[in-house]
């Protein structure tokens, strides 16, 4: 209070060092906080987004006012409604499989409009090592797509990811 009040240079300067050594000593006891709660947690990758989602003021609100429309009728229990989209992208494959007719139209349309190229399309088996490989292949970026995914997320959730992208493309 005394500083704002004071034309003292030397008062002045002490101010602006003693507010210098404040921020330098609030920001490492943030550091350490932060750093004490992601060696004590079980997921550091899930706590260390919680943290960066506090710091930046980004954290989502439950939706509570949500409906869906399933089979069974309304949902409103995220519960419930995480379980029924579980339920229908688990069956989703068969039920492409099984609907195996209008795949055959298609096919066939193909043909008709395309004689001259039917080149068949094969499936090549795929190994975890290919997939490693084909994920860090792209450039260094940090800009994304259309689904919000940028090159440098894949590249460091490569060995989180790379097993299920392999059973994927074996089983398609």
């Amino acid at each position: 209070m005394i500083y704002r009040h004071s034309n003292n240079p030397q008062l002045n300067e002490y101010y602006k060092r003693y507010c210098a050594i404040l921020r330098k000593v609030k920001n490492l006891a943030k550091k350490m906080y932060y750093d004490k709660q992601i060696d004590l947690s079980s997921n550091r990758v899930k706590t260390t987004w919680k943290i960066i989602k506090d710091i930046t003021g980004k954290t989502q609100s439950p939706v509570t006012n949500m409906k869906i429309k399933s089979d069974v009728g309304i949902l409103t229990n995220i519960n419930d409604i995480a379980k029924a989209f579980n339920i229908y992208f688990a069956n989703i494959a068969k039920d492409v499989n099984n609907n195996s007719s209008n795949m055959d139209k298609a096919w066939q349309s193909l043909k008709r409009s395309y004689p001259e190229s039917s080149s068949e399309m094969k499936l090549i088996p795929v190994t975890e090592i290919k997939v490693i490989d084909i994920i860090k292949s792209p450039k260094h970026k940090h800009s994304s797509g259309y689904d919000g995914i940028s090159n440098n997320i894949l590249k460091h959730c490569v060995n989180y990811i790379s097993k299920p992208m392999t059973f994927i493309s074996i089983t398609l």
